[in-house]
Parts: C-alpha cells; sequence; structure tokens
C-alpha cells in the first residue's frame, strides 16, 4: 500500500478494520496491510499482504503553538510548517526506537520495546482553494506501522508470536469489541467483568505479575544504562495506559515520544512502572474499579493523589489484619501478597524529588534500580515457591525442610525491605504505610510468618491492635472510604466501620457527624454496586 493510498484509506475512514483509539500525542489506526501490484511485482515488501498493523500517525499538538490546526490554514507557508514538524516528531520517535533496538556491545535493550514494521511518510497536497480542502486528503501524513494481536470472543490469542495488539490511549472508539490493548484498559475490563476468565487468571496470577515486575524493571535498567553511549534514554510518560499489552499477559514499555538523554532521573521510571503495578496489584486483591481511576474521579492534586494509592494498597492489607475478607480475582499466601505490597510502595515513594533537593534540603527516600531489582527479583522467587506449597498449610509443613527455602527466601526479603524502608532515619519524611507493614508482618497469623519467627525473624515496631469490624466482614467500599478519610482535609466524617468500632457505652455524647456531599455518596454508591457484581463473579479464595 503506498504512502498517498493509506493516506486517503485513513482520512476517509475506510481502513480495513476501520478501528482507531485517540492516543495524546498521536492516534493509532488498526488496518490489515495491502501491498499494491508493484510492489508484489518487485522484491519481498517488508510487510506481507493480510498483516495485521497498527499504524501510528503524528497529529498537531493540541497546545498553544505557532502551528494552525489543518482546520484552519489558509495559506501554503502553514501546511509546510505543519509537514516539517510532523517528520521531525516522526524522525525523534523513530530514531529513539531504533536506538533501544540498536545491538550495542553491551547487548540491546529492546526486547520489550515496540518494533516498527516500517514508516508512513507523505507530504499531503495543498489546495489554493478553500472548497477542495473541505474534502479532506490532502493533510500530510507520517507515522510508522507496528503489530498487534486481538483476543477473540473467548479470548483465544492468535496463532503468531510476532501479531501484538497496540493501543496508546484509553478506550476504542470504533474498535472491534474483544480488541484489547493497554494495560488500563484490560484492567478496566477486568474491573467490569467483561475479560476472558481465562486471560484475567493469567493476567493477575502472582507469578505472572511479580514476573512481569522483574522483567520490565530489568528492561527499564538497560534503557537507562546502554544506548546513546552510556548516556540512557528515560521514558517519561509510563502510564497503564501507555503500558502496551504483548499476548496475553506480557506488556510493551514505551512511553513519550519525547523522550530525551538525561533529562529525568531513572527512578521517575521505576516511580511510574511501581505505580502501574499497583493498579494491577489491587485489581487482583479484587478493586471493583481501576484505582488510579479513582484518583481521577475524586479530583485529587498530585500529592493526595500518591497518598490515595498508597493508602488504598496498606487499607487493603489493614483489613485482612482485622479479621475481614475481601472477594479477591487470584489465590495467594498472604503473606506473600504482604510482601509484594511493601516493595511495590517502595518503587513509587516520594515522587517530588527536585522539590526535597532544591526546596528543602532533603534526601529523595525512594531506592534506587539497583536496589529495588533484587528485590524484585526476590519476591518473584518467594511467590514461585509459595506457589508449590498447598493452599491449607499447616504449621508442621511451614516448619518442614520442604518450605525450609520459602521460609529463608522470606526472611531475606523481610530484611531487605526493612533497610529500604528508612524507618529509623526518616525523620519528617517517614511514610506511615511503610511503618504500619514493618510493625504488623511479623503480627500475622500464618504458618509461614510462624516459621520466619523460629527462624529469628522480628517485626520493627509496636503491631497495631486488632479492630473488630462493625459486622464482621467488609469489602472495597470501606477500603475506598478509608483511604479517601486518610487523604481527605480534618473535620470529614469517618466510614461507619471505623466508627463503630470506635462506640464504646458512651459516657460522653458524641458531636453530630457532618452529612456527606452528594459526590461522596455517589462514590460510594458506585463502589458498593461494583463490588456486589464482582462478588457474584468471582468464586475464588484467599488462603
Amino acid at each position: 500500500m503506498c504512502n498517498h493510498m493509506l493516506a486517503a484509506k485513513l482520512r476517509s475512514g475506510r481502513a480495513e478494520q476501520g478501528a482507531w483509539w485517540p492516543g495524546a500525542a498521536a492516534p493509532v489506526y488498526l488496518c490489515t496491510w495491502e501491498n499494491v501490484a508493484a510492489q508484489r511485482a518487485g522484491s519481498q515488501p517488508p510487510i506481507p499482504d493480510g498483516q495485521p498493523v497498527a499504524i501510528k500517525i503524528m497529529s498537531l499538538p493540541k497546545q498553544a503553538t505557532n502551528l494552525k490546526p489543518f482546520e484552519e490554514m489558509t495559506a501554503r507557508h502553514q501546511f509546510r510548517a505543519a509537514g516539517i514538524y510532523l517528520e521531525r516528531q516522526l524522525r525523534i520517535e523513530v530514531n529513539i526506537l531504533g536506538a533501544l533496538h540498536h545491538q550495542y556491545p553491551q547487548g540491546s535493550c529492546g526486547a520489550r520495546v515496540v518494533h516498527p514494521l516500517g514508516i508512513v511518510r507523505w507530504g499531503g497536497e495543498w489546495h489554493e482553494a478553500a472548497e477542495q480542502r473541505q474534502q479532506g486528503g490532502w493533510q500530510p501524513l507520517y507515522g510508522f506501522c507496528m503489530p498487534y494481536y486481538e483476543l477473540g470472543a473467548q479470548g483465544e490469542l492468535l496463532e503468531s508470536a510476532a501479531v501484538h495488539t497496540l493501543l496508546i490511549k484509553d478506550t476504542p472508539t470504533h474498535a472491534h469489541p474483544n480488541t484489547v490493548g493497554s494495560l488500563a484498559t484490560l484492567l478496566r475490563t477486568v474491573c467490569i467483568g467483561n475479560a476472558d476468565p481465562g486471560v484475567v487468571s493469567r493476567l493477575l496470577s502472582y507469578r505472572n505479575l511479580s514476573n512481569e515486575l522483574v522483567t520490565l524493571a530489568r528492561e527499564l535498567r538497560k534503557i537507562h544504562t546502554i544506548p546513546c553511549g552510556g548516556k540512557g534514554l528515560q521514558l517519561q510518560d509510563l502510564t497503564a495506559n501507555n503500558l502496551l499489552k504483548l499476548n496475553s499477559v506480557g506488556t510493551w514499555l514505551w512511553g513519550s515520544s519525547r523522550a530525551r538523554n538525561q533529562q529525568f532521573d531513572p527512578k521517575a521510571d521505576l516511580y511510574s512502572l511501581c505505580y502501574c503495578f499497583a493498579d494491577m496489584w489491587m485489581v487482583a486483591e479484587g478493586a471493583p474499579m481501576l484505582p488510579s481511576d479513582t484518583v481521577v474521579t475524586m479530583d485529587l492534586d498530585a500529592d493526595r493523589g500518591l497518598q490515595f494509592m498508597r493508602t488504598l494498597m496498606v487499607e487493603c492489607l489493614k483489613l485482612e489484619h482485622n479479621g475481614s475478607r475481601i472477594v479477591r480475582r487470584t489465590q495467594r499466601h498472604t503473606p506473600v501478597a504482604w510482601l509484594g505490597a511493601w516493595a511495590i510502595l517502595l518503587g513509587f515513594r516520594d515522587y517530588k524529588e527536585l522539590k526535597h533537593w532544591k526546596e528543602d534540603g532533603l534526601p529523595c527516600l525512594r531506592p534506587s534500580e539497583e536496589q529495588m531489582l533484587p528485590a524484585f527479583e526476590l519476591w518473584a522467587h518467594v511467590v514461585a515457591l509459595a506457589a508449590e506449597v498447598p493452599a491449607e498449610l499447616t504449621a508442621e509443613q511451614a516448619c518442614s525442610p520442604a518450605c525450609a527455602e520459602l521460609v529463608g527466601s522470606m526472611t531475606e526479603m523481610l530484611g531487605s525491605l526493612v533497610s529500604l524502608s528508612h524507618l529509623d532515619d526518616a525523620g519528617p519524611q517517614q511514610d506511615a504505610n511503610l511503618a504500619w507493614l514493618a510493625a504488623n508482618f511479623m503480627a500475622q497469623d500464618h504458618p509461614l510468618v510462624a516459621a520466619m519467627r523460629a527462624q529469628g525473624a522480628v517485626g520493627v515496631g509496636t503491631p497495631a491492635a486488632i479492630t473488630p469490624m462493625y459486622d464482621g466482614e467488609t469489602g472495597w467500599g470501606d477500603v475506598m472510604q478509608f483511604a479517601k478519610r486518610a487523604v481527605a482535609p480534618s473535620g470529614l466524617p469517618r466510614p461507619k466501620a471505623v466508627a463503630a468500632a470506635a462506640a464504646a457505652p458512651a459516657a460522653v455524647a458524641a458531636a453530630p457527624v457532618p452529612k456527606e456531599d452528594t459526590r461522596e455518596q455517589m462514590m460510594r454508591a458506585l463502589v458498593e454496586m461494583a463490588q456486589v457484581c464482582s462478588r457474584e463473579r468471582c468464586d475464588s479464595t484467599c488462603f
């Protein structure tokens, strides 16, 4: 398919499958590739006929610039300036992808990075007559093609391992309903119950979650140290919307097309990666909606949004500490889940590096990549060993030689996490969530923790008292409310679980509780409704 023919098809909406995603920097079209007769008659075309491809097309920025939108252009020089800008954006992105896939002496760092199949470059055709421009098809077209794959109606993958789904942003506007792409899109599909159970079980298993975290952290380390003469690249824009789906459970690493050398500390990408996996961990734990979407729904600023995400993870564990149960989407041993949550929390701690360095003179307490990668690898090893342990583990089995390696690895990981948490020297930067985990991990009533105690492992700090819940059970609706209160201004009412637990035979009359605002009531109703639906769909158990 030559460039001007492809341009006509995309501009007129006549791409074979007609699916597209409106990305922040560029839309992505899904097409079946078709070579023209001249290409078939010559040498072997780089993309075979019938190959499903995702075509990312560069677009003009929406922010205020000297470039006018195409529909407002009246002069040829405006048209030429736009073409120069789009071609430059294409060159930047393709060059970065080329740098990531280049074979350096130290190796390549493109194993989990999108690989272009070909480049689309067409300069467009300027028409002086406004009537001709209104017909469309005259704008320049610059972009590149990548492979993609589909999830079918039953979640079966296409046979070829080289065909991948590529999404850049959120929900498709005209896509096939069974097409699943970015991690955020897939997690949202899981939350509303429309994902194939087989895909969900593979995606949210702790073995896959931990292995993916290790794999992507290793790839990030290569990206930060190998390209550009060892200076490395930073992705900058790594979010669950830009963490692209590969096969059924893997992911592509790709962020912003404006990545540059040494503009950001590598820990910024580590922060973003762990933030994505916090979403994934909480969906595995049964979250009825994507937690990062809740931050947007609540209209929280960056400070409170970060604290909400961190508190939400720990409030989930606090309910377990208090004897309540949440319907989860995966099976796991409780201490293994706690260790994973702790490692993820460390990875996206304290995002205000520049503020701490320049304004307050305080160090950034987030561990480096070199420190976190061994912790992630150890967690993956713990998860793999725990998968071989019976669900109904007894104290005798936990202390047997069969579990010795697992218990030893858990003890080693606990010591590593305590060391990285800066529990003794954080000062004003003390993190309450990490401190709670350190104090209560060894207080768990679980055979594996008992075996760790037998090997000499101890907690750091005083365990929190067990707070009986108001009705003996609770769920994600209350988890959301606990976390929301933790980041809300003082004076707002507490969740009913806390209020009921705190209410003793009253000697002093309680002050009147302020009425919840409409947004809060609606938010709680949505969460509780989603939780009820999740309970009806999910039959997995926690052990």
